[in-house]
């Protein structure tokens, strides 16, 4: 078993999978193509690695109650929860701090909970190269994905000079972090070779992270501070709610990978998506000879390269194209493929218009 301790950011509200994804259950506590949740699979990963008894997890207050019923085996202590979602530099910051005072020499992984990974024994190695290289170098370490297409709704890692390479594993320095390119753009990326997509999955050492804070975004660090002899206190729990309410939302990319000193980069190949849109999920469902995937009976004439995510309810088609269809008890989603992005845009108009039922 490895010591490293892993965290898991399941506090999301996984907008762009609306209808299906709602905010009183995110699509990391769905189960969209196995017989496990996201979150199920997330913790279910690594626990040939590590064990139970070395998995945090950090989410929503509200979420609290999904979390134990679908990861019962979790420590109710291990479990850290957010007043409110501040992105994720907020969210890694608080947890830094509650591991710091279980294994303060540690190392830690952040794996987001919503991530759909196909190569289990691919992803083990590369997650065990990170924290070789996170131990003996003292640097963050990020994954950059081998593209395999010309992505353009993926932020890219433009690597640098090769540090070394771990059983086979090529571990880069990090020359840049490119925002989501146009598809022109992302398309000279897939013929250079040197671009990867950024997975949003780190390891570093704990004191290195909270090293890093207080570099880079110091108020925050001074509120950490503040609230690290009080975390086994009644008192925690107003404190942290004080400090979320002064700090403004904020990635770690943004406020301190993009910035920090010799971040590297390891290169994975293990059939990673991060789950990011409907048309993402598309790639992951079983297709016919027309490029039409389907998630439930789907019977159709003259169409071509459709997602049809309907489990319940069978759909019948004529001569449609490039659509997404979802259904749900209450909603039917309809949208064309290259806009399938556009969810959030639609959740801000039902918001607009108060149908909060439908959110």
């Amino acid at each position: 078993m490895n010591s490293m301790l892993v965290l898991i950011m399941a506090g999301g509200e996984g907008t762009r999978f609306w209808p299906c994804s709602r905010a009183d259950c995110p699509k990391q506590f769905l189960n969209i193509t196995g017989s496990r949740t996201l979150l199920q699979e997330t913790a279910h990963r690594v626990l040939s690695l590590v064990g139970y008894e070395r998995i945090f997890l950090v989410t929503g207050r509200r979420y609290y109650d999904k979390v134990r019923e679908q990861l019962p085996e979790l420590e109710p202590s291990h479990i850290i929860l957010e007043p409110e979602m501040r992105n994720t530099a907020p969210c890694i910051g608080l947890a830094a701090i509650y591991l710091r005072q279980i294994a303060p020499d540690e190392t830690m992984a952040v794996l987001p909970a919503d991530h759909i990974i196909t190569d289990q024994k691919e992803f083990l190695r590369a997650l065990s190269a990170a924290d070789l290289m996170a131990r003996k170098h003292s640097s963050l370490i990020t994954f950059g994905i081998v593209p395999t297409y010309p992505a353009s709704g993926y932020g890219y890692i433009h690597r640098g000079q090769i540090k070394e390479a771990v059983e086979g594993i090529e571990v880069f320095e990090v020359e840049e972090f490119v925002e989501k390119p146009s598809q022109n753009v992302a398309e000279d990326y897939l013929r250079s070779g040197n671009y990867l997509w950024n997975s949003g999955m780190f390891v570093w050492k704990i004191s290195t992270i909270i090293g890093m804070f207080e570099r880079f975004m110091p108020e925050l660090y001074r509120g950490l501070e503040e609230l690290s002899p009080l975390l086994s206190t009644p008192a925690a729990e107003d404190k942290i709610t004080q400090l979320y309410s002064a700090v403004a939302p904020i990635s770690i990319d943004y406020a301190i990978m993009e910035k920090a000193p010799q971040v590297l980069c390891v290169k994975g190949s293990f059939g990673w998506d991060d789950l990011g849109s409907w048309s993402s999920l598309g790639e992951l469902l079983p297709g016919d000879e027309a490029g039409n995937r389907s998630q439930g009976e789907f019977v159709q004439r003259d169409c071509r390269d459709n997602i049809i995510y309907s489990p319940h309810k069978p759909v019948a088609a004529i001569g449609v194209d490039n659509l997404v269809v979802v259904e749900t008890d209450d909603v039917l989603l309809i949208c064309h493929k290259e806009r399938a992005q556009e969810v959030r845009e639609l959740i801000q108009k039902l918001k607009e218009e108060g149908k909060k039922e439908l959110l």
